[in-house]
């Protein structure tokens, strides 16, 4: 990982946000999910910005099923304005990246960054 903030640091706030018995495999969890994450995703983040996004990504994942599609939206202010995160996992079908981030270019919001972990099982 790339930028101002350290996996040391991403793993120890990562620790405080899930249940001890599900931490190593939170940690593990964001190892694939920041994999490729470019330098611009961390900019102007902290570690504990970091985690929070990779926390909220694991306990939905973690809730999911292969057999049906399963979507959440977050509203939250970021400091910057109200920011809206959507968690959307659905078996053999990551296309849906794309169709959520046409829906928002076709309506003039913007995707501020995207992850795409379909390789996670």
């Amino acid at each position: 990982m790339a930028g101002q903030v350290s996996s040391r640091d991403i793993d120890d706030e990562l620790r405080g946000r899930v249940p001890a018995a599900d931490a190593e495999l939170a940690l593990r969890f964001s190892q694939f999910f920041l994999a490729g994450a470019t330098p611009e995703f961390f900019r102007d983040r902290s570690a504990r910005d970091v985690a929070d996004l990779v926390a909220g990504s694991f306990r939905h994942f973690l809730h999911s099923r292969p057999d049906r599609v399963d979507v959440e939206i977050e509203e939250r202010d970021d400091g910057a304005g109200s920011v809206a995160v959507i968690r959307t996992h659905v078996s053999e079908r990551p296309f849906i990246v794309a169709t959520v981030r046409e829906y928002l270019f076709a309506h003039d919001l913007s995707a501020r960054s995207e992850e795409h972990t379909s390789e996670l099982q």
